[in-house]
C-alpha cells in the first residue's frame, strides 16, 4: 500500500537476453515505490504512512520462427497486482477526560481516547499495527483483530488496560506523545502536546487538517461540527 498523493516510480532492470527461435523467456519484475518518511513539528505535522506496492509475475508465450507469440498454455500477458493509496491519521485526543463516556462496555468509565481516521475508499486491518506514549518505543502496544472502516473512526482507550481498542498506558494532560506506526515501523501520524485542561480536546480541523483545540470533544465522529479554538 502506498501514501496518497505519491506516484509510483518503475524501474525496470535486467541482464542482456539474446531469444533463438521457439525460445521461452519468462518475464519478472518487482515492483516498488519511493516514499520518504517525515517528522512531525512539535505536534504540528502528520508523518509518512507505510509504503510498499504488490504485483504478479507474468510470462510471455513461445517464440515462433516469423518473431510473432504463439499462444501455447502462457498467454504472454503480465497483469500487475492492485496498488491501493492510504493515509490514517491520529485526528483527535483528551488526555484528562472527566466527563466524556467513551467505553461502550462501560459507561461510567471516562478513560482518556485517542482517535484515528481513515479517510480511504477501503477497510484497513490494524492487526500488527502498533501505539505508543513513548516516541522513542514504537513496539510498546500491537492492535489486534481491529479494522478501521473506509471513511469511519476508531476511539481507542488509553486506560491502562489490554483488549481491544484498550491500550496499556494512559495520557498526561501535562505534556505527552501519541504515534501510529503500521506493521515495519514506519510512522503513520505522531502527535506530541502539553498542558492541556480537564476535558480539553485538540485534534485535527478539519478532519485531517492542521492540529489545533477543538471547541469541544467528537469522539467517533467527523471535527467538522466543531470549531477551532487555536490554531
Amino acid at each position: 500500500m502506498t501514501p496518497t498523493g505519491l506516484a509510483p516510480i518503475w524501474v525496470l532492470t535486467g541482464d542482456r537476453v539474446l531469444l533463438d527461435t521457439r525460445s521461452t523467456v519468462v518475464l519478472a519484475w518487482l515492483a516498488t515505490l519511493g516514499c520518504a518518511p517525515s517528522i512531525s513539528d512539535e505536534g504540528d505535522g502528520a508523518g509518512a504512512a507505510s509504503a510498499g506496492t504488490t504485483g504478479t509475475t507474468g510470462t510471455t508465450g513461445t517464440t515462433g520462427s516469423d518473431g510473432t507469440t504463439g499462444d501455447g498454455n502462457d498467454t504472454g500477458e503480465v497483469t500487475p497486482g492492485p496498488e491501493q493509496s492510504f493515509r490514517l491519521y491520529i485526528n483527535e485526543w483528551m488526555a484528562s477526560n472527566s466527563d466524556q463516556a467513551v467505553d461502550p462496555d462501560d459507561p461510567d468509565a471516562t478513560p482518556d481516547w485517542v482517535e484515528l481516521h481513515n479517510p480511504s475508499e477501503f477497510d484497513i486491518d490494524l492487526t500488527g499495527w502498533t501505539v505508543t506514549d513513548d516516541l522513542g518505543d514504537v513496539r510498546k502496544h500491537t492492535l489486534a483483530d481491529i479494522t478501521l472502516s473506509a471513511g469511519g473512526f476508531l476511539v481507542l482507550l488509553a486506560d491502562d488496560q489490554t483488549g481491544g481498542i484498550h491500550l496499556p498506558f494512559k495520557l498526561s494532560a501535562e505534556g505527552d506523545a501519541f504515534g501510529l506506526y503500521d506493521p515495519d515501523g514506519v510512522p503513520a501520524d505522531r502527535v506530541e502536546f502539553t498542558n492541556l485542561d480537564d476535558n480539553q480536546v485538540a485534534g485535527r480541523y478539519p478532519d485531517d487538517g492542521p492540529l489545533v483545540l477543538l471547541s469541544m470533544p467528537t469522539p467517533g465522529a467527523t471535527n467538522d461540527t466543531a470549531e477551532a479554538m487555536e490554531r
